[in-house]
């Protein structure tokens, strides 16, 4: 287990963020994933997170189940439930008490975090730790009530805490009056503009959101994402660099993401160019890309993935991340990706002729670009090879509009 210092005083005590959660009310309540990687402002949830609290702490880790890959761009610890069978944001503060016990022997208090906040008070731990007294923990409050997953915690409890949860009791508010802890009360922040509280969680796409509004200080308009699908071999590259550079010369910014079954190798400098290489070349800035483990930005000269972040089990949470990190383009064109829930056009050259096309099976297919294009056709098709006709549908289909500056 690795656990990175972050070179400030031995008074300042380490910090565990909680993850556990099965983020149900963000991914709609059939799919568990992890909306601490969703992207706020062109970074994740919980690097927002990592900045407000790591100045603040000797160290941090995270504690989340299932695989822990997809923390690995944190540079942080990974570490499970110590009491699987509990549950709940008390085992998760069990662990760090654990943890704590066992990586931070001389440690007598540790910080939990949820890991769905990511404006936390910069003056969160001096705080607590000026109510922390002895074996008391010190829980922040807001306007909106108790928060007990933003607390600190005397690592001496988690015996007790412990035998709590063996008990079959998990409510967290019930064990934290039974220590008599202190509540530390925190006023409302300024982000973006907008008064919020600094506890505000993110549990729900509309919470995301109102989120991304104070983040931005208005409504960030959605991205407009288009995707260009296709059986091996029918084209999908060249209908693509076409489309970015026919777009770009009608005005608009355009960032492309490709998407592969295969990991992504850095450029060579000789032989033939790779897709995220003919992006590049037609103008796609940033150009994207996602692998089986991992994705990211291409760095411009193609030696690699800038920050690269492993790919998780929902390859479409990982698109919204990596989109997220796209800037403000007028449209993001992705290559591939045929389950993504986005609007696409299916490519059929003549390689891919005899197979099924996408679209009997894909509502979200709505428009062919076919070698020999069925007039009348539902959705319709249009020739391959007539790039102004494709760009001209795009640009409708999407409404996109050059904005002008002033």
């Amino acid at each position: 287990m690795r656990l990175l210092p972050m070179n400030v005083p031995p008074s300042k005590p380490p910090a565990v963020i909680i993850a556990g959660g099965k983020s149900r009310r963000m991914f709609d309540g059939e799919t568990a994933g992890d909306k601490t990687l969703l992207d706020l402002g062109g970074r994740t949830v919980l690097e927002h997170i990592i900045d407000r609290i790591g100045p603040q702490v000797t160290a941090m880790a995270i504690n989340a189940n299932g695989d822990p890959a997809r923390f690995s761009f944190t540079n942080l610890a990974v570490v499970q439930d110590c009491l699987p069978s509990a549950g709940g944001p008390l085992a998760g503060i069990l662990t760090a008490m654990r943890l704590a016990k066992s990586q931070w022997p001389f440690e007598s208090h540790v910080l939990t975090v949820p890991a769905d906040t990511p404006f936390l008070p910069r003056d969160l731990v001096i705080r607590l730790q000026s109510a922390a007294r002895g074996a008391v923990p010190a829980i922040a409050a807001s306007q909106s009530g108790s928060h007990y997953v933003a607390g600190l915690w005397p690592v001496a409890l988690a015996d007790e805490l412990e035998g709590y949860l063996q008990a079959g009791q998990q409510t967290a508010g019930q064990w934290t009056r039974s220590k008599a802890s202190v509540g530390v009360k925190f006023a409302d922040i300024m982000v973006g503009g907008t008064a919020i509280d600094p506890f505000y969680n993110i549990n729900t796409p509309g919470d995301l959101a109102e989120a991304r509004r104070c983040v931005h200080g208005h409504e960030r308009p959605p991205l407009k994402l288009f995707a260009i699908v296709g059986w091996k071999n029918s084209g999908k590259t060249t209908v693509t660099v076409r489309l970015i550079e026919d777009l770009i010369a009608r005005g608009y910014r355009v960032a492309t993401i490709k998407c592969a079954h295969h990991d992504f190798t850095p450029s060579t400098g000789s032989g033939a160019l790779r897709d995220t290489d003919r992006h590049t070349a037609a103008g796609a800035d940033p150009v994207g890309f996602i692998g089986p483990q991992s994705f990211g930005v291409v760095a411009r000269d193609g030696s690699g993935l800038l920050a690269p972040r492993a790919t998780g089990s929902d390859r479409f949470a990982d698109l919204q991340i990596l989109s997220g990190m796209m800037g403000s383009p007028d449209v993001v064109l992705i290559e591939g990706f045929k389950s993504a829930p986005v609007p696409k056009l299916e490519v059929r050259g003549t390689i891919s002729h005899e197979r099924p096309r996408l679209a009997e099976r894909d509502p979200h297919v709505i428009a062919i670009a076919a070698v020999e294009p069925q007039s009348g056709a539902s959705p319709p098709e249009l020739l391959r090879d007539d790039r102004t006709a494709i760009a001209d549908f795009v640009e409708s289909a999407l409404d996109l509009e050059v904005i002008k500056a002033c």
